[in-house]
């Protein structure tokens, strides 16, 4: 399928339609079940923490541990 101009917020729910920051590419089917809907971006909270690795400099041990 053929990218397309989509609008981000769409201009019937309030968004501008020249506006660069709204516009992105999407596929054409993807944009006409999109419609006029509105998705929000939801970033998923990352675990940090300490993975336990050893903490040797000796490559030379590393490298014969892992062959």
């Amino acid at each position: 399928m053929s990218p397309v101009i989509d609008h981000i917020i769409p201009v019937a729910k309030g968004g501008h339609p020249s506006d660069i920051g709204n516009l992105q590419l999407a596929h054409w089917c993807c944009n006409r079940q999109k419609s006029d809907k509105l998705y929000k971006n939801v970033e998923e909270k990352k675990v940090l923490g300490n993975r336990n690795l050893p903490q040797s400099r000796n490559w030379a041990d590393f490298r014969a541990t892992n062959e």
